[in-house]
């Protein structure tokens, strides 16, 4: 799926696209896929819209390219919006030039580079985390939204 503005981010990835998502305020539709387009006076962003229609269609997993590196404002949403459909989904990935993000409601298991930093985030607010394989590990602690998960070192396994 191409979401609007993230339609070149899924070019440059030179993967198959067989869904475009959004308002076409920052792209045109490809020929050749199937388009749900939106009105561009909404209110919710096309990622809502996107994460909405995945949920809808019953999809697991889903990788995100091209959710930061744009406007502040709009990093900030995409970042909410993840937290919001967590629960409709096992994962959400996202690759990004600074680094990983990887939104779950469900927990998850990661192999990592020993030492590489990390940090934990409650982005939905408050929740209780298990956290083996990391320099401070966490057994069941309440994690609320803030710098308590910043900066860890992962060993080579995250649970």
């Amino acid at each position: 799926m191409a979401v609007d503005g993230g339609l070149r981010a899924w070019r440059a990835s030179g993967t198959p696209c067989d869904l475009y998502v959004g308002d076409a305020d920052s792209s045109r539709p490809p020929a050749g896929i199937e388009a749900v387009l939106y009105e561009r006076d909404k209110s919710f962003s096309d990622l809502s819209g996107a994460l909405h229609e995945l949920a809808e269609r019953r999809v697991k997993a889903v990788a995100i390219a091209g959710l930061t590196g744009g406007r502040l404002d709009h990093e900030w949403v995409n970042l909410h919006e993840l937290a919001a459909h967590a629960r409709d989904f096992d994962g959400l990935l996202a690759p990004t030039r600074r680094g990983w993000v990887a939104v779950t409601a469900r927990g998850a298991t990661a192999e990592t580079k020993p030492g590489h930093p990390f940090s934990l985030i409650a982005l939905a607010g408050r929740a209780r985390v298990h956290l083996n394989g990391a320099r401070w590990s966490l057994d069941g602690a309440w994690l609320a939204p803030g710098s308590r998960g910043l900066s860890n070192r992962s060993g080579r396994f995250l649970r």
